[in-house]
């Protein structure tokens, strides 16, 4: 209903005009937001926000220099591309060949460190939980403290890649909306998506007022960016959010998911890991996991994509816990029929 009221008010406009839908969105996610984090720049799409917060960096810092992690993934835009590991993506566009960007081993301080010490290198991106490329893999809790001691330290930017790990998704506990939240960080710019617009393409770049002002007229722009469309349709999702206690839900529901998948006692399982309802399950091998997934699927349950050997759960934020139980039927079953 609230997108079919704003259709037929008006659908889209410049995005350096005023406009109600916005200001009402902003309003909404400043109480869920870091402190801190209070300047809003609206996108279509992870990557476009991915390459927005590189701008807004490498303008704040006058430097290019951006330290990556390995098995890390930004999304499908130029600029997210060449800050996300996976060689097969970057090659074929000639980012395998880049200066400015440095792959370093996930969870390993000292390896940014060494980056960030001859002063040229100002930036560090990641996911605090590696999703699409890491299998699911969160960081250490000292490791991504000491990582925004050593930002502070050495006067680089950290941006922090919340475009699955956000609104909830890895809460281990009542009110923890964002990644960043769960480690005790706060990031200078923060990238958010996916559920942000309740299914309605919308994602932003989030950070304070003094990174911000360097970004001047002209910078940049977008046609769509912050549309009144999205915006409405993400008041709307995050007001649901709060409204059924989002966060509650993931962290009750996630530990009942990650309790149950380890309590399945079998060869086949190396391991389970990850947050709230972020998480992987490890197989001896990739083979293992397709004919898990395919074994799955045919009790009527499908797991997400994998990533190598490892598979990867992510259900809705709203799953009950009647729903848990089925899944952790037809995953015991599954590697049942696998022997």
């Amino acid at each position: 209903m609230g997108l079919f009221n704003q259709t037929s008010q008006l659908v889209t406009m410049k995005e350096d005009r005023v406009q109600i839908p916005r200001a009402r969105l902003i309003k909404t996610l400043r109480t869920i937001m870091p402190e801190g984090l209070d300047q809003f720049y609206f996108q279509n799409s992870g990557g476009e926000a991915v390459d927005k917060s590189l701008k807004f960096t490498k303008a704040y810092t006058r430097q290019t220099g951006v330290v990556a992690m390995y098995n890390c993934f930004h999304g499908r835009t130029h600029g997210a591309v060449a800050v996300t590991s996976k060689l097969k993506y970057r090659k074929p566009f000639g980012l395998d060949k880049l200066d400015w960007v440095y792959f370093v081993p996930f969870n390993d301080i000292e390896a940014v460190e060494e980056k960030l010490q001859n002063g040229s290198v100002k930036i560090v991106i990641l996911e605090l939980v590696q999703g699409e490329e890491g299998g699911i893999n969160p960081a250490n809790k000292e490791y991504a403290r000491d990582l925004r001691k050593l930002c502070t330290k050495h006067n680089a930017l950290l941006i922090v890649d919340e475009v699955q790990t956000g609104f909830g998704r890895i809460a281990m506990k009542e009110g923890q909306w964002w990644a960043s939240d769960y480690y005790g960080i706060v990031p200078d710019l923060m990238v958010i998506g996916k559920s942000f617009g309740g299914g309605f393409p919308v994602t932003a770049v989030v950070t304070n007022k003094n990174i911000s002002s360097e970004m001047k007229a002209g910078y940049d722009g977008s046609t769509f960016g912050g549309n009144p469309l999205a915006m409405i349709s993400a008041t709307i999702a995050i007001q649901q959010m709060k409204k059924q206690n989002i966060t509650k839900n993931v962290a009750e529901r996630g530990k009942q998911l990650m309790e149950g998948l380890r309590d399945i006692h079998t060869d086949l399982i190396k391991a389970v890991r990850g947050l709230g309802l972020f998480i992987g399950v490890v197989f001896q091998s990739k083979l293992r996991v397709t004919k898990f997934q395919k074994e799955l699927k045919k009790l009527g349950v499908k797991s997400s994509l994998s990533t190598d050997n490892v598979a990867r759960f992510l259900p809705p934020l709203i799953i009950s816990e009647e729903e848990i139980n089925y899944v952790l039927d037809k995953v015991k079953k599954a590697v049942t029929n696998m022997k």
